[in-house]
């Protein structure tokens, strides 16, 4: 009998233990808070779920290349808002004798590599604001950078942002309703000018509908919004490679007073909201490419 209770007592003890063991568990689940994530699927409109588009449009007389995209965010009962989403916007530099299918496969690197680095299955991570490249890719043993743009003023030059965590390049000018469809076309302008006889160009981002995304830190309120998009180390790109300037990526000696080839990517990013843990970044994807002559 004396056996029978110290067996009972045993049974108890581990009882409690047990239950103390599941109270404790529950209370750091709930005071850390369980993951939860937000994400939108990179497809065509006409679904319930979240997700965005991007579609190559024709530019007009006025444009070297645009594109449109459309997104949907639809909440649930963990999400219920989001801030932005942010759109950002990433370049990088390659000679002018490159054929079309090598960009494509530097562009399929990107794709792949950005992948891995930011999204990283849904978990996601920031782009540092302390690194001038994005990611570097080696394609055909040269090496290729991922750059950031920095964003200014179309009106008067002034730095707006260096797309830095928290804020990011553009960011949807307006709160997200679910489940309003939305759809904004960007449009890159070109223009050279010189200035002690060395060629330059500027490119500008433009709006061109109702729709709009604006530049973090643009206190104005003016609409559609245009801006400019410079070389991370914020100067105008050269016409014509001087063999010397940094920022050029995979350019050398070699291809000294020539032309070369631009190709911008975009990324959606959500990083602020409610009640989710997650940074969602969409896949990278190439947006505009175009000779640094402009045509």
């Amino acid at each position: 009998m004396a056996r029978n209770f110290a067996r009972e007592k045993r049974c108890l003890k581990r009882g409690m233990k047990i239950m103390l063991t599941l109270c404790i568990s529950f209370f750091v689940c709930t005071s850390c808070g369980i993951p939860s994530f937000f994400y939108m699927k990179e497809g065509s409109s006409g679904t319930s779920d979240s997700y965005y588009n991007y579609t190559d449009v024709n530019s007009t007389d006025d444009y070297i290349d645009s594109f449109e995209l459309d997104f949907k965010v639809t909440y649930d009962d963990v999400v219920t808002s989001i801030e932005g989403p942010n759109l950002v916007y990433l370049y990088t530099i390659v000679s002018d004798d490159l054929l079309d299918g090598d960009m494509d496969d530097i562009t399929e690197k990107f794709e792949d590599e950005f992948s891995s680095e930011y999204i990283n299955s849904n978990s996601g991570r920031p782009i540092s604001s302390s690194t001038e490249d994005v990611l570097t890719i080696t394609y055909n043993d040269t090496s290729y950078s991922l750059n950031k743009f920095i964003i200014y003023d179309d009106e008067n030059s002034s730095k707006l942002n260096e797309q830095v965590p928290k804020s990011y390049g553009l960011s949807f000018d307006g709160t997200v309703i679910d489940p309003t469809e939305y759809d904004t076309t960007f449009e890159f302008a070109y223009n050279s000018y010189s200035d002690n006889s060395i060629s330059y160009f500027s490119l500008s981002l433009d709006q061109t509908d109702k729709n709009n995304f604006k530049a973090n830190g643009d206190t104005s309120s003016t609409s559609p919004y245009s801006y400019y998009l410079r070389k991370y180390d914020g100067t105008n790109f050269l016409v014509d490679y001087d063999g010397t300037s940094d920022g050029y990526g995979a350019l050398d000696s070699e291809d000294e007073n020539k032309a070369y080839t631009i190709i911008i990517y975009a990324a959606l990013n959500v990083s602020e909201g409610d009640y989710f843990t997650n940074i969602f970044w969409g896949s990278l994807n190439e947006v505009a490419r175009f000779s640094s002559k402009g045509t």
